[in-house]
């Protein structure tokens, strides 16, 4: 199986592939830095290896308004669990209305935004899981459930300083010819005390709690659970130092994804060819 950029179509479509080298996240931590540049180029060095193991402890004593972050949903969801049912208000269980239509015979498993299933409280945090455009939310931003009406229809949440009243929104799977297969109708809200490293792959943080409890199937989304937190001395990780190690000597990187971006006549770095930025985004 080859990859998209190994396909004679690429070549001769003669695409320009964009590059954003400039680091905006960790801008202000050099140390750090290099370590998630070693850890992406899979040049694990002894001075990371050391940087890595000063941020590992076996207890998590640590505050619970920091966010954590699991490899699994299974570890995600047992965390959650614990940690809503610490909140002294009874619980709110929710499940979507979803309809079908033209004979559409919807896949139990469907991944849609809205959850299958949520239990909330009043004081929960959670994560909004679509896009709000009429509230001026987005699908990662995290809020706080003030109250829940009595018919839970209406749930009210604070998010930076505002007070938001969410009802239930609809989302829609249409084909390909847009008709309308399915719709679900719910609250796209989760529990976010604990996350999948899926889930925060677009989000920047202040303080992140990273649990390393298994090597199976985590290793490639090391980088991306690390790199969410902008300074390395609020990084987290809850591990055994030998673990860690087994850990990270799993990590590989795909070598010809690596030379295709060292190696790429077409490649165009973002933050210092302004002309093509400026015609960019003029389109």
């Amino acid at each position: 199986m080859k990859l998209l950029f190994e396909h004679p179509f690429w070549k001769s479509a003669q695409f320009v592939t964009v590059q954003l080298t400039e680091n905006y996240r960790q801008q202000n931590d050099n140390e750090f830095q290099q370590c998630l540049t070693d850890i992406r180029e899979g040049d694990i060095s002894r001075k990371t290896l050391n940087y890595l193991e000063s941020r590992a402890q076996e207890e998590d004593t640590l505050k619970n308004n920091y966010l954590r972050v699991f490899f699994t949903n299974k570890e995600t969801e047992g965390y959650n669990f614990k940690r809503i049912k610490e909140i002294n208000h009874p619980p709110v269980y929710l499940t979507p209305q979803i309809k079908t239509f033209n004979k559409y015979e919807l896949p139990p498993d469907w991944p849609f935004q809205i959850p299958a299933y949520a239990t909330l409280k009043i004081g929960a945090r959670v994560m909004i899981s679509k896009n709000l455009p009429d509230k001026d939310l987005v699908n990662g931003h995290i809020v706080k459930i003030r109250e829940i009406s009595a018919d839970n229809k209406i749930i009210i949440v604070s998010f930076q300083k505002r007070i938001i009243e969410l009802s239930p929104t609809t989302e829609i799977i249409f084909d390909n010819k847009q008709q309308k297969l399915a719709e679900c109708v719910g609250f796209p809200l989760i529990l976010a005390y604990g996350l999948t490293v899926h889930r925060v792959q677009g989000l920047t943080l202040k303080h992140v709690v990273i649990y390393i409890n298994s090597l199976q199937f985590t290793p490639h989304l090391f980088y991306v659970a690390l790199s969410r937190v902008t300074e390395g001395k609020n990084l987290f990780l809850i591990t055994k130092k030998l673990l860690l190690k087994q850990f990270i000597n799993e990590i590989r990187i795909i070598k010809s994804v690596y030379h295709f971006y060292t190696n790429n006549d077409n490649l165009i770095d973002m933050n210092h060819d302004k002309e093509f930025e400026t015609k960019l985004f003029s389109i």
